[in-house]
């Protein structure tokens, strides 16, 4: 599961070793030594210089575009509160988007100041008009009474699983919390001997205060926010749907808007945007085959390494060596006729609970729980495929091939870094996930996908999809790859409409396709261009999230492609 969330890393100095971030201290101290001593580089300093004046350019043209009168007669909304914890070029980009379609330039517009980049989004706030702050870091430092009521909380912690039992207050979800603090520890679980972990929670009981806190003083109309799987931007997402407060997120990935209209508690894990099962069948017949079509034409895009999303580039596009079953079995020793079935890990810290993962702990609790079974299973040889996005985070502690090293059973394995993707696919006789977009990109392939909880497309009917934990390990032990041409046609063919559904984009857009976020400040420059080569397609867009927020509707992407009668993939 990819999103602009996989965008916003941690902020570690390049060298930091692990060892350092056990004494955070000396790791703060040398993060500011580096900072200083790049400062003092004059051409450091004329590079940011410059790279300032073309920020600045781009918010100016965002904020211009922003203020246009496209609804007459909108009744603004009075107050708002706006996320600036977390800065890119596309987040700014989606706010502009937002404003318009609301007209939220002539009400009351304040800024959530966090704890990263506080510079430049106060900047970047003060260009589009906003010069109203709540400085949300600061006010959730934590007290000596939060972090005695930490330690309390954690008092009868003996193990991970016990973190999800916690009752933080106001209600507030433990599956965040835990999330979060795997995200920070960067590990394949939490670690409950880490030192900082009471600083951790402490920083969470912070939070919340702060956040319901600043809802009771500014009495906001609306929140807008650029994330809610961390306990961050969590705690103020949940401190206003308790209050009956509309939350947007204004999340983005394939190259589109993909905003979030969070309105009960449930909805923190409703993350990503996915049709319903009647609007799957709703559809008329001709229009279906539209999507589907242009949902395969992405897919194939996708696994030939033509797309550029993060995924999909260190998936497909960065690891090119051929490999077949022929191949993969002669490597390991493998008899050919037996079937091998690939396991394909999710990254162990990236917010596990954020699509509503169920049945199991976290990915590790998954792994290893699949590992058991695999090693009981001498019937089929098993690879296990570790995520490709893990190359770019920095992971901490055990690893997919210690845990795979540490059974040395001949017929389980760890899959080579170097092979290519789709040549992968085609050589399994079937795929175990979690819920990676590699269920859908492999049953569109015509290969079998199992996965381990319903998740954002269980419900579409092209994997096979357990009712609960037991149900999954038991049909773990079964040939539920075991299946005819026919049955796997209609797979393929549900697989590539579902994901027209959700990779796709109206016909309308055109070139109104964005960079990937991670691409972050080289952003920039092509933002002004950007905005004035594609003015029919911002104006339909404008007014597609306008529609879109007034209704019951809880994914833009899904209300607006509902809504077309043609498709592009976003690619």
């Amino acid at each position: 599961m990819q999103n602009n969330t996989t965008a916003a890393r941690n902020h570690a100095i390049p060298f930091a070793h692990p060892m350092l971030e056990r004494f955070p201290r000396t790791l703060k101290a040398l993060r500011r030594a580096v900072n200083v001593l790049r400062s003092m580089d004059p051409a450091r300093r004329q590079k940011e210089r410059a790279a300032m004046t073309v920020r600045l350019r781009a918010l100016a043209a965002l904020d211009r575009f922003s203020r246009q009168d496209s609804e007459k007669g909108l009744q603004p909304v009075a107050n708002v509160l706006i996320d600036g914890t977390w800065d890119n070029p596309n987040y700014w980009f989606r706010y502009s988007l937002f404003r318009r379609s609301l007209g939220l330039s002539a009400g009351l517009e304040t800024g959530l100041i966090g704890k990263y980049s506080r510079g430049k989004v106060r900047t970047s706030l003060n260009v589009i008009g906003i010069d109203k702050f709540v400085d949300f870091a600061s006010e959730a430092v934590p007290t000596k009474a939060h972090r005695a009521r930490a330690r309390s909380l954690l008092s009868n912690a003996e193990k991970p699983d016990d973190l999800l039992h916690v009752q933080y207050p106001h209600g507030f979800p433990s599956e965040i919390v835990f999330d979060g603090i795997l995200k920070r520890q960067r590990e394949a679980t939490v670690n409950l001997a880490d030192p900082q972990l009471s600083d951790y929670v402490a920083e969470v009981l912070g939070y919340l205060d702060a956040a319901n806190n600043i809802l009771d003083r500014g009495r906001f109309d609306l929140v807008v926010l650029s994330h809610s799987h961390d306990y961050t931007c969590g705690s103020i997402a949940w401190a206003a749907i308790c209050r009956g407060i509309p939350v947007v997120v204004l999340c983005g990935d394939y190259g589109a808007s993909r905003f979030l209209h969070l309105r009960h508690r449930e909805d923190l894990f409703a993350f990503p945007g996915r049709p319903t099962i009647e609007e799957l069948i709703e559809m008329p017949q001709e229009i279906q085959n539209r999507i589907r079509s242009v949902g395969a034409a992405h897919l194939h895009a996708r696994v030939t390494g033509r797309t550029d999303d993060l995924g999909s580039v260190y998936a497909y596009q960065r690891r090119s060596e051929s490999i077949s079953k022929a191949m993969l079995c002669k490597r390991f020793g493998w008899a050919e006729e037996m079937p091998v079935i690939g396991v394909y890990n999710s990254n162990w810290f990236d917010y596990p609970h954020g699509g509503g993962l169920h049945y199991f702990r976290d990915y590790l609790d998954w792994i290893e729980q699949t590992l058991k079974v695999a090693k009981s299973v001498d019937s089929v040889n098993w690879l296990f495929k570790a995520h490709p996005c893990d190359d770019w985070y920095n992971v901490q502690g055990i690893s997919l091939e210690d845990l795979v090293g540490n059974i040395a059973l001949p017929h389980i394995q760890v899959a080579d870094k170097s092979w290519n993707g789709q040549d992968l696919i085609e050589a399994l006789d079937g795929i175990v996930t979690c819920q990676g977009t590699i269920g859908i990109e492999a049953a569109a392939q015509r290969t079998p996908v199992l996965v381990s909880h319903t998740g954002w497309y269980g419900h579409a009917g092209f994997v096979v999809n357990p009712d609960n934990r037991e149900g999954y390990l038991a049909t773990l032990r079964s040939k539920w790859w075991d299946m005819k041409g026919a049955e796997l046609k209609i797979k393929q063919e549900k697989a590539e409409y579902f994901a027209g559904w959700v990779f796709c984009i109206p016909s309308w857009h055109g070139t109104y396709v964005m960079k990937d976020d991670s691409h972050q400040e080289a952003i920039y420059p092509d933002v002004p261009a950007f905005i004035d080569n594609n003015q029919p397609a911002l104006q339909q867009e404008v007014s597609e999230i306008r529609n879109w927020f007034f209704s019951n509707h809880k994914y833009f992407q899904i209300f607006k492609n509902a809504r077309a009668v043609d498709f592009q993939a976003p690619s």
